[in-house]
């Protein structure tokens, strides 16, 4: 047999006799095996409990295994009841009320824990004696609404990088092709006539083309081409 804990030295035959220094050295190994296994106390350090809360205020966790106090780097994973609306705290198997923190030491902010998420706590001694929020509540709809805003954010950019290339449509200004201008809706227009003035883009025909932007993702230059929506 041979593991990562323990090789097993060569078998002996039945009744043979060994010298006490071998018999020794096998024992040794063992002995060295079972020093590399993990402590109880280590076996313990990740828990899973029930929550058994009443409001989003204090998480009441119970956890069956657990017969010891709060100890650094005890680990409670639950799934939780309610969704945290602001500062919270978490109590084990009844035991001391303890806040609960972010990564950065903080008290969590609502929605940090989603109803019905599956939550880890890290329970830290520094600075002080805390339960730290290791796990994350971002769900399929917190991913998209990240990337929605993420989209916003870069078509804003695009939207003030061009507005330094293209003027807003004034009524009192005659365009010739192939101005561009940025309508009072925010979108932009390249005009179809020469001498066109006063023909407002967001609502007449025939005087001004929309132009949608598309970003290729090559570069970072706000206009990378268009097409005309005729």
């Amino acid at each position: 047999m041979s593991n990562d804990y323990y090789e097993a030295p060569t078998a002996k035959t039945p009744l043979t006799t060994i010298r006490s220094t071998v018999r020794n050295d096998d024992a040794a190994a063992v002995e060295a095996g079972f020093e590399k296994l993990p402590s109880e106390l280590d076996i313990k350090r990740s828990q899973y409990g029930d929550d058994v809360s009443t409001s989003a205020a204090l998480y009441e966790i119970t956890v069956n295994d657990l017969d010891v106090a709060y100890y650094e780097g005890l680990e409670i994973t639950f799934q939780a009841l309610f969704e945290n609306t602001g500062p919270a705290n978490i109590s084990v198997n009844g035991g001391t009320n303890v806040k609960i923190v972010d990564t950065g030491g903080n008290d969590i902010i609502a929605g940090s824990i989603k109803e019905f998420q599956g939550v880890t706590v890290l329970y830290v001694l520094e600075p002080t004696p805390n339960f730290q929020l290791i796990s994350t509540a971002a769900t399929a709809q917190d991913v998209q609404d990240a990337k929605d805003a993420a989209d916003r954010a870069e078509q804003s950019a695009d939207r003030a990088e061009a507005s330094a290339s293209f003027s807003l449509w004034n009524p009192d200004d005659t365009f010739d092709i192939p101005a561009i201008v940025i309508g009072s809706d925010d979108n932009y227009y390249e005009n179809a006539v020469d001498g066109n003035k006063g023909n407002d883009p967001t609502s007449t025909t025939g005087f001004w083309d929309r132009i949608d932007f598309v970003r290729d993702g090559i570069t970072s230059t706000a206009i990378q081409h268009f097409y005309r929506n005729r």
